[in-house]
Protein backbone atom coordinates (compact mmCIF):
# COMPACT_ATOMS: atom_id res chain seq x y z
CA UNK A 1 0.00 0.00 0.00
CA UNK A 2 1.18 3.77 -0.96
CA UNK A 3 1.43 6.43 2.05
CA UNK A 4 -1.78 7.75 0.47
CA UNK A 5 -3.64 4.81 0.93
CA UNK A 6 -2.04 4.08 4.29
CA UNK A 7 -3.07 7.78 5.55
CA UNK A 8 -6.95 7.32 4.15
CA UNK A 9 -7.21 3.66 5.71
CA UNK A 10 -5.86 5.26 8.89
CA UNK A 11 -8.28 8.12 8.35
CA UNK A 12 -10.93 6.04 7.88
CA UNK A 13 -10.31 4.26 10.83
CA UNK A 14 -9.37 7.26 12.88
CA UNK A 15 -12.72 8.67 11.72
CA UNK A 16 -14.99 5.86 12.77
CA UNK A 17 -13.33 6.16 15.68
CA UNK A 18 -13.69 9.16 16.56
CA UNK A 19 -17.10 8.55 15.42
CA UNK A 20 -17.67 5.25 17.64
CA UNK A 21 -15.63 8.00 20.61
CA UNK A 22 -18.29 10.46 19.92
CA UNK A 23 -21.20 8.32 20.21
CA UNK A 24 -19.96 6.67 22.84
CA UNK A 25 -19.91 9.94 25.03
CA UNK A 26 -23.34 11.10 23.84
CA UNK A 27 -24.76 7.65 25.32
CA UNK A 28 -22.61 8.09 28.44
CA UNK A 29 -23.61 11.77 28.76
CA UNK A 30 -27.60 10.33 28.59
CA UNK A 31 -26.85 7.99 31.01
CA UNK A 32 -25.28 10.54 33.54
CA UNK A 33 -28.22 12.85 32.80
CA UNK A 34 -30.62 10.42 33.55
CA UNK A 35 -28.40 9.14 36.70
CA UNK A 36 -28.22 12.88 37.96
CA UNK A 37 -32.20 13.24 37.57
CA UNK A 38 -32.01 9.77 39.73
CA UNK A 39 -30.23 11.01 42.14
CA UNK A 40 -31.55 14.23 42.91
CA UNK A 41 -35.54 12.69 42.70
CA UNK A 42 -33.82 10.41 45.33
CA UNK A 43 -32.52 13.34 47.49
CA UNK A 44 -36.03 15.13 47.17
CA UNK A 45 -37.07 11.92 48.40
CA UNK A 46 -34.76 11.66 51.27
CA UNK A 47 -35.62 15.26 51.97
CA UNK A 48 -39.44 14.45 52.23
CA UNK A 49 -38.14 11.24 54.37
CA UNK A 50 -36.32 13.23 56.82
CA UNK A 51 -39.30 16.13 57.35
CA UNK A 52 -41.73 13.53 57.55
CA UNK A 53 -39.68 11.81 60.02
CA UNK A 54 -38.90 14.98 62.12
CA UNK A 55 -42.90 15.55 61.90
CA UNK A 56 -43.26 12.13 63.50
CA UNK A 57 -40.73 12.96 66.69
CA UNK A 58 -42.16 16.11 67.43
CA UNK A 59 -46.19 14.51 67.29
CA UNK A 60 -44.03 11.34 69.30
CA UNK A 61 -43.02 13.68 71.78
CA UNK A 62 -46.24 15.79 72.42
CA UNK A 63 -47.90 12.18 73.32
CA UNK A 64 -45.38 11.65 75.12
CA UNK A 65 -45.65 14.69 77.36
CA UNK A 66 -49.74 14.43 76.97
CA UNK A 67 -49.27 10.80 78.66
CA UNK A 68 -47.09 11.89 81.40
CA UNK A 69 -49.75 14.70 82.05
CA UNK A 70 -52.84 12.47 82.38
CA UNK A 71 -51.20 10.30 84.42
CA UNK A 72 -50.34 13.02 87.05
CA UNK A 73 -54.04 13.65 86.36
CA UNK A 74 -55.26 10.63 87.13
CA UNK A 75 -52.72 9.95 89.96
CA UNK A 76 -54.28 13.40 91.89
CA UNK A 77 -57.45 11.94 91.00
CA UNK A 78 -56.79 8.66 92.71
CA UNK A 79 -55.61 11.00 95.78
CA UNK A 80 -59.03 12.96 95.70
CA UNK A 81 -60.98 9.57 95.44
CA UNK A 82 -58.98 8.37 97.90
CA UNK A 83 -59.84 11.33 100.51
CA UNK A 84 -63.57 11.34 99.38
CA UNK A 85 -63.54 8.08 100.37
CA UNK A 86 -62.48 8.45 103.58
CA UNK A 87 -64.46 11.61 104.28
CA UNK A 88 -67.41 9.42 103.63
CA UNK A 89 -66.02 6.70 105.96
CA UNK A 90 -65.31 8.97 108.65
CA UNK A 91 -69.15 10.40 107.70
CA UNK A 92 -70.44 6.89 108.24
CA UNK A 93 -68.45 6.25 111.42
CA UNK A 94 -69.98 9.33 113.18
CA UNK A 95 -73.36 8.44 112.03
CA UNK A 96 -73.10 5.52 113.27
CA UNK A 97 -71.62 6.72 116.75
CA UNK A 98 -74.49 8.98 116.66
CA UNK A 99 -77.29 6.55 116.71
CA UNK A 100 -75.83 3.96 119.05
CA UNK A 101 -75.86 7.00 121.22
CA UNK A 102 -79.43 8.14 121.08
CA UNK A 103 -80.59 4.63 121.21
CA UNK A 104 -78.55 4.53 124.37
CA UNK A 105 -79.72 7.81 126.43
CA UNK A 106 -83.29 6.72 125.67
CA UNK A 107 -85.69 6.14 128.23
CA UNK A 108 -89.06 5.47 127.74
CA UNK A 109 -91.17 6.74 130.48
CA UNK A 110 -94.23 4.60 130.74
CA UNK A 111 -97.45 6.95 131.68
CA UNK A 112 -95.83 9.75 130.11
CA UNK A 113 -97.76 10.44 126.86
CA UNK A 114 -96.10 11.52 123.86
CA UNK A 115 -97.18 14.42 121.58
CA UNK A 116 -96.52 14.10 117.69
CA UNK A 117 -94.95 17.52 117.64
CA UNK A 118 -93.46 17.66 120.87
CA UNK A 119 -89.89 19.52 121.16
CA UNK A 120 -87.50 18.31 123.71
CA UNK A 121 -88.23 20.85 126.08
CA UNK A 122 -91.46 20.13 126.52
CA UNK A 123 -90.56 16.70 126.96
CA UNK A 124 -87.93 17.79 129.71
CA UNK A 125 -90.63 19.69 131.39
CA UNK A 126 -93.21 17.27 131.64
CA UNK A 127 -90.84 14.93 132.86
CA UNK A 128 -89.45 17.64 135.88
CA UNK A 129 -93.26 17.72 136.73
CA UNK A 130 -94.11 14.14 136.88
Amino acid sequence: MSDSTQLSAVFDEDGAFRKYTEEAMETIRSEMKGIKETVCELQRNFQDIKREMSELKRETSELKNEKSVQRLNIDEMDISISKVHDGVRSCEDKIEKAERYSRRENLMLYGVWEAPDEDPRTCKDTVVTF
